[in-house]
C-alpha cells in the first residue's frame, strides 16, 4: 500500500516531522489488504490539504477514518485520526482533535509504533487550549523518554513548541535556549517547512523582546519560506503576523501590504472569517498610511467578500437547474 505523508498543522508547520504515514515500528503479523476506497479518500484529502482547504480535507479524512475503523487496521486508523486531527487544529476544533490523537496513540501502542509526532500534536492542542502545564509535561515526556522503534531523538518541533510555551510564560531566556536547540537539531537545514517554524519562533521572540521591526522582517522571511514550500494557508498566517508587527513598529504602509495579501490568500482558500478580519485591518492600516494605491484593491476584495456572502439573484441557480441536479 502506498504510504501517505502526514500532514502539518497550521502556523508551526513542518514541526510534526514524520517521513511517512504510520509511525515507525514493526508491522503487525497480519495486515488487511490494500483498500481502494481508503486510498481514494486519502488521495482526495491530501489534495484538498495541499490546496489549503482544511474544511474539505477534514471531511475526506473523516471518511478515511471511518473506513479504517471498518478495516480495524490500527496503523490506518492512527494515520487517518492524526491527519484529521491536524486539519481540526487548523479549524480550531480542539476538543475533537485531542480525542482523535488519543485514539491514534492507543492504536499505535497496540502495534509498537512510534507515537512521538502524535504526542507533539497533542501538546500543541493543549497549548492552544491554554493548558500550558499539560503541554509542557507532554514535551518533557518527548525529551526525557528513551527513544524507541528506530527514532533517533526528539523531532525539531519539540524544541520549537517548548520555545512557544516559554513565551506563554514570558520566559525569553528559555525560549532562546529552545530556539538554539532547534537549530542544532535541524542539521541538514534543507526542509523549508522546518526552517519556517524555526524562523517563526525567532520572530515571536523578537516580539517578546519589544523589537517589532525585527519581528516583522522575520515573519516576512517565514512567509517566503512557506510560499516556497507551497504551504499557502500557513503563509497567510505568517503575512498577517508580519502585518501586525509592522503596525507595532509604526509602519502602517508595510502593514497594509501584508494584511491585504494575507486577506486575499485566506479568502481564496475559503477562510472567509479570517479574511474579513484581515481585510478590515488592512483597510485601517492603509487609511493610517494614506495609501491610495492599495485602498482600491482592498475595497475590491471587500466587495468580492460581500458578494460571496450575499449573492445576487442573478447568480443563483434557477429552479429548473436545481430540479435537474436532483433528478
Amino acid at each position: 500500500m502506498m504510504r501517505r505523508r502526514r500532514l502539518f498543522t497550521p502556523y508551526w508547520i513542518g514541526l510534526l516531522i514524520s517521513a511517512a504515514a504510520g509511525c515507525g515500528g514493526p508491522l503487525p503479523a497480519i495486515r488487511p489488504p490494500a483498500d481502494a476506497e481508503l486510498d481514494r479518500s486519502n488521495s482526495a484529502a491530501r489534495a484538498a490539504f495541499d490546496r489549503g482547504v482544511l474544511s474539505e480535507a477534514s471531511i475526506l479524512y473523516d471518511q478515511s477514518l471511518a473506513r479504517a475503523r471498518v478495516m480495524d487496521d490500527p496503523r490506518e486508523v492512527a494515520d487517518a485520526a492524526y491527519n484529521l486531527a491536524a486539519c481540526l487544529v487548523g479549524l480550531d476544533e480542539l476538543d475533537r482533535a485531542r480525542h482523535l490523537l488519543q485514539e491514534a496513540e492507543w492504536d499505535l501502542d497496540r502495534v509498537g509504533g512510534n507515537t512521538d509526532d502524535l504526542i507533539l500534536l497533542e501538546a500543541e492542542v493543549a497549548r492552544r487550549q491554554g493548558k500550558i502545564a499539560e503541554a509542557q509535561s507532554l514535551t518533557d515526556r518527548l525529551i526525557s523518554e528513551p527513544r524507541t522503534n528506530g527514532a533517533t531523538g526528539p523531532v525539531v518541533g519539540v524544541y520549537v513548541l517548548r520555545g512557544l510555551l516559554a513565551l506563554e510564560r514570558h520566559d525569553v531566556t528559555t525560549a532562546n535556549r529552545e530556539l538554539a536547540a532547534a537549530r542544532v537539531a535541524f542539521k541538514d537545514g534543507t526542509d523549508l517547512s522546518i526552517s519556517a517554524g524555526i524562523t517563526g519562533l525567532s520572530a515571536r521572540i523578537a516580539l517578546e523582546e519589544k523589537h517589532p521591526a525585527d519581528a516583522a522582517q522575520k515573519f516576512d522571511a517565514q512567509a517566503a519560506l512557506l510560499q516556497r514550500a507551497a504551504l499557502y494557508s500557513e503563509m497567510s498566517w505568517a503575512l498577517s503576523h508580519a502585518g501586525d508587527a509592522y503596525l507595532a513598529a509604526g509602519r502602517p504602509d508595510l502593514a497594509a501590504d501584508r494584511l491585504y495579501r494575507a486577506a486575499r490568500c485566506a479568502f481564496a482558500l475559503g477562510n472567509t472569517v479570517q479574511a474579513r478580519k484581515l481585510v478590515d485591518s488592512a483597510s485601517e492600516a492603509a487609511d493610517a498610511a494614506k495609501l491610495s494605491s492599495i485602498s482600491e484593491p482592498i475595497l475590491g476584495l471587500k466587495d468580492e467578500m460581500s458578494a460571496a456572502t450575499h449573492p445576487s439573484a442573478t447568480t443563483l441557480p434557477s429552479p429548473s437547474t436545481e430540479a435537474t441536479k436532483h433528478e
